[in-house]
């Protein structure tokens, strides 16, 4: 089983490393490496869990934020009570 943890945190990481750059990317890899390294030291999860998760997050986050910034107007669906919606936003 993949570690949830690890896979949010290498996500975030690898969305902050697309919009900012190395600058921001590298401490924030390094925090998702520490939150990785601590599933395995509480015995949460085995290696293979955080490498996988790690590597869940990593295509996640990179996915999410491409072609970010490169649109201008972009389709967003909602849905709320007994209604859907369909919005431009800009």
């Amino acid at each position: 089983m993949p570690s949830g943890h690890t896979s949010a945190a290498f996500a975030s990481a690898s969305v902050l490393q697309d919009h900012f750059g190395w600058k921001v990317g590298v401490p924030s890899f390094a925090v998702a490496g520490f939150v990785g390294w601590t599933r395995i030291r509480d015995q949460d999860h085995w290696l293979t869990d955080v490498l996988v998760g790690a590597s869940i997050g990593i295509a996640a986050g990179h996915t999410v934020a491409k072609d970010h910034g490169r649109r201008t107007w972009t389709l967003v669906p909602v849905a709320t009570g007994q209604s859907v919606a369909l919005y431009y936003v800009r």
